[in-house]
């Protein structure tokens, strides 16, 4: 009997084993890759960029991007790449946040722009947040 439970055992721990591995590596695919990203500024004046998410359709959540705050002049734009965990063929959307100057010259508030919604296809997706009110 003790050498059915043994073998059992050793079983599940396989089965189990292979399970977290092809999850794991089901999950390493769904990275869309070199996604170019794009900011226009559209306003009159400077912004300052300090936040860049991406929508993940699969998690109804809006994931956050490293981003280090740049800021963009009148008619400016930055372009960049970044690989998006999780979104690969799904249709996904990026957001930028973004800080206005007040009165004294500091950057204050938050205000947010969208891209269009779009299949993440790596290394063929653009996606383009107009800065805009």
């Amino acid at each position: 009997m003790t050498n059915i439970f043994k073998t059992t055992a050793k079983i599940a721990l396989t089965l189990s084993t292979l399970a977290f591995a092809g999850t794991a590596q089901a999950g390493f695919f769904d990275i869309c890759k070199d996604i170019e990203i794009k900011l226009v500024n559209n306003l009159d004046e400077k912004v300052e960029v300090f936040d860049i998410d991406y929508y993940d359709p699969g998690t109804e959540r809006w994931a956050s991007e490293p981003f280090k705050n740049r800021v963009l002049s009148p008619g400016q734009s930055y372009t960049f790449e970044r690989n998006l965990e999780g979104v690969k063929g799904t249709r996904s959307q990026i957001r930028a946040q973004y800080h206005k100057k007040d009165q004294q010259g500091k950057y204050v508030g938050d205000w947010r722009s969208w891209s269009k919604r779009k299949e993440c296809k790596s290394g063929k997706t653009e996606y383009t947040v107009y800065i805009k009110n």
